[in-house]
């Protein structure tokens, strides 16, 4: 019927979906589109819950118990929301403010709630991961500094370890209780044939450059299902995946010990996440976009296995996946996200005889004082 509606109104300008998740017993489901509309359904995908929000959502996750649902904003603000209809919940057309559990002052990216929901940890646009107690987000636990450009992807490895991927092309490891690096992983020190450098583009202003990097990192998963076996991460502007596989010291999946690529796997077409299967060991789901717009034979949703240190496709058929690449208006759909919404956080440094004149008369001031 839904689809049927989708048809008819086929030449209506698309609503897209900003972001979704599923809560950890799957008994409810959330989504979120780009006119601010946050939409829960029950596991028989009943309408239990819907409301505004005050910015689009970037992303949402469920709590342990499914009483509360956490979402944060572009804005860098992290709200808590009733998951289940109550007397503070206004009409849908209103907005439902929720409770304000944290904000940053630059956008927030990713953000997510270790296991056993004692903190949240929040990376931002300006480099910094900030772990902080949860409920009781007033108290700070500790930052995680090291990167140099966008923190754009953060998962946890175990109960203590956590893994970040960022637009300066680096995965950082971390103790993310006292913010200690444990491990780097620079794309940049490939072998020669791989090995790409951070390229600058002057715009029209003439004195403002973008430093970019061609490994900047857009999305990353881990198999926790496999006891964090694997780690895979996608970029912004290749065509590619890399699969690690985490190492611990002396077997022991709470000592982190280094990552190391065992494969890789060229794709035909424009990553927008990777995901590990949470319900199936060493499965893994790429969501991406054709090329070409015209490219009608794309498959917007793709399933590998992990399989003898390899990616292949699995000898298995899922029907969901089959029905939503078919769909045209789901097709078009993916089409119409946005491939470069990350191009433009990467920082504009500046450079020229004014800015050099400023600094020479701030370094005078400092030396005067």
């Amino acid at each position: 019927m839904i689809l049927e509606d989708m048809k008819k109104n086929s030449n209506e300008p698309i609503v897209s979906f900003n972001t979704g998740t599923v809560s950890n017993q799957q008994d409810f489901i959330a989504i979120s589109d780009d006119l601010k509309n946050v939409i829960i359904f029950d596991r028989n995908f009943k309408k239990i819950n819907q409301f505004k929000i005050k910015k689009n959502a970037q992303k949402m996750i469920f709590t342990k118990n499914e009483d509360k649902i956490l979402i944060c904003d572009k804005a860098g603000d992290i709200y808590e929301f009733d998951v289940k209809q109550s007397s503070t919940i206004t009409t849908s057309d209103e907005e439902n403010c929720g409770r304000l559990l944290l904000g940053h002052c630059s956008m927030l990216l990713d953000f997510l709630l270790t296991d056993d929901q004692r903190f949240i940890i929040s990376a931002d646009r300006d480099e910094k991961i900030r772990v902080t107690h949860y409920p009781n987000t007033y108290n700070i636990k500790t930052y995680c500094l090291g990167h140099s450009q966008f923190v754009s992807v953060i998962q946890l490895i175990n109960e203590q370890t956590l893994a970040s991927g960022s637009g300066d092309g680096k995965i950082k490891i971390w103790n993310y209780l006292n913010g200690k690096i444990l491990y780097t992983h620079d794309f940049h020190e490939q072998q020669p044939q791989e090995q790409q450098q951070p390229t600058s583009t002057t715009t029209n202003g003439g004195n403002k450059s973008l430093v970019r990097s061609d490994f900047a990192i857009k999305s990353m998963t881990i198999d926790r299902q496999n006891n964090g076996r694997h780690l895979c991460v996608s970029f912004l502007s290749q065509l590619i995946l890399y699969l690690f596989k985490i190492e611990y010291q002396n077997d022991d999946e709470k000592q982190f010990k280094s990552l190391n690529i065992i494969t890789q796997l060229k794709l035909n077409q424009i990553p927008l996440m990777i995901k590990f299967d949470s319900s199936h060991i060493n499965f893994l789901w790429i969501f991406g976009a054709a090329k070409d717009d015209n490219d009608n034979n794309n498959e917007p949703i793709q399933l590998y296995e992990v399989k003898q240190n390899e990616l292949a496709r699995p000898l298995i058929r899922i029907n969901v996946i089959d029905t939503l690449n078919q769909n045209e208006h789901f097709r078009r759909s993916v089409a119409a996200i946005k491939r470069d919404q990350y191009e433009y956080l990467f920082k504009h440094p500046f450079h020229g005889e004014i800015v050099d004149e400023n600094f020479q008369h701030k370094r005078s001031r400092i030396k005067s004082e």
